[in-house]
């Protein structure tokens, strides 16, 4: 109870993406930010459902991040770990992705 599954976008200099964002209760305090990235052909909402990760999450003081993958980023849905462009963190999905949790650590009290 008091717990939040929301919606946002992420818009950056590396691009931008969807993402849902699970914040646990507010009397619980936040201890760290995990992102889960979702697998080829699912959504976030999928990975999210699947995994349950909201529970240990509520337990432990956790947001959780589901960026989203959008089809026109990668046909199959799949993150683009694979691309040159993509595996260094100055660049690329890496650096989307950590300007996502930056973002959001921005915008949250963390203990």
């Amino acid at each position: 109870e008091g717990s939040r599954f929301d919606q946002g976008r992420h818009d950056g200099p590396h691009g931008a993406r969807d993402y849902r964002i699970f914040v646990p209760s507010p009397e619980r305090p936040i201890r760290g930010i995990v992102m889960m990235l979702h697998g080829c052909t699912q959504t976030a909402t999928d990975f999210a459902i699947g995994t349950q990760m909201h529970l240990q999450a509520e337990q432990n003081g956790w947001i959780v991040l589901y960026p989203e993958q959008g089809r026109g980023h990668n046909t199959s849905g799949c993150w683009n770990w694979f691309r040159p462009q993509d595996q260094g963190r100055a660049g690329g999905e890496p650096a989307l992705l950590a300007g996502l949790a930056q973002s959001v650590a921005e915008k949250q009290p963390l203990s």
